[in-house]
């Protein structure tokens, strides 16, 4: 009976210390499991990134480069739209043409310019007056180079009166006709070029006065001549 109360007494005392034992076991292995899971955890976790490089600070002598096409150099970049200063931007010139100007309009008046001459002209004049009349002529002038024919009119004031006769000097005769009041003669041979004939004529009158106030050689207007003058 002795015996196997010791023993009893044995196997209590030794129950401590086998439990202590298993406990010593157990927290080897959990440390053991922890330990090998770690580095699992360790890899899916992300590295933060690198630190920036270092970069120096920039020296107080350092001056920014200016473009080439900048009249005035800036510092900032001014943004779009506006001038450095805050301001719109001043429009930019465009092309113009500039026309030369134009001459002043001239003051004095343009010199006429004479008609061309007529290829057959007349002249009056009175070759000899009297008391009751007159002998009067028309020069009759061709200048040009052939020869050529010619009609005189003549339409005299009512202090002329009647023709007495009329003649060619020189030359075959004229035809005479009446157109109103107005005497035309028509040639009876052309003026030779660059020639002239005389036709004159022998008119009534009363009175002063032997200008006609009408002479035409050929639709020209007679030049006049003062009285007795010779062509």
């Amino acid at each position: 009976m002795t015996d196997a109360r010791d023993a009893l007494a044995a196997a209590a005392s030794r129950r401590p210390a086998v439990a202590v034992a298993a406990l010593v076991v157990l927290g080897l292995l959990v440390a053991g499991v922890v330990l090998v899971a770690a580095p699992d955890r360790r890899a899916a976790t992300p590295l933060p990134p690198p630190p920036p490089p270092f970069l120096p600070p920039p020296s107080a002598e350092f001056v920014p480069a200016v473009p080439a096409f900048s009249d005035t150099p800036s510092d900032t970049v001014p943004r779009p739209g506006t001038s450095s200063a805050g301001r719109p931007p001043a429009p930019e010139p465009t092309a113009t043409t500039v026309r030369p100007p134009s001459p002043p309009p001239s003051r004095g008046r343009p010199a006429p310019t004479r008609p061309p001459a007529a290829p057959v002209t007349g002249r009056y004049r009175v070759v000899q007056s009297f008391a009751d009349g007159f002998i009067g002529e028309v020069l009759i002038v061709n200048t040009t180079a052939r020869d050529r024919n010619w009609t005189a009119r003549l339409a005299f004031p009512g202090n002329v009166g009647a023709l007495r006769t009329s003649w060619v000097e020189s030359a075959p005769q004229a035809t005479l006709g009446r157109d109103g009041d107005a005497f035309v003669w028509t040639s009876g041979a052309p003026v030779a070029a660059r020639s002239r004939v005389a036709l004159r004529f022998h008119f009534t009158r009363s009175g002063s006065g032997d200008r006609p106030r009408q002479c035409t050689v050929s639709g020209s207007a007679c030049a006049f001549a003062p009285s007795g003058d010779t062509p």
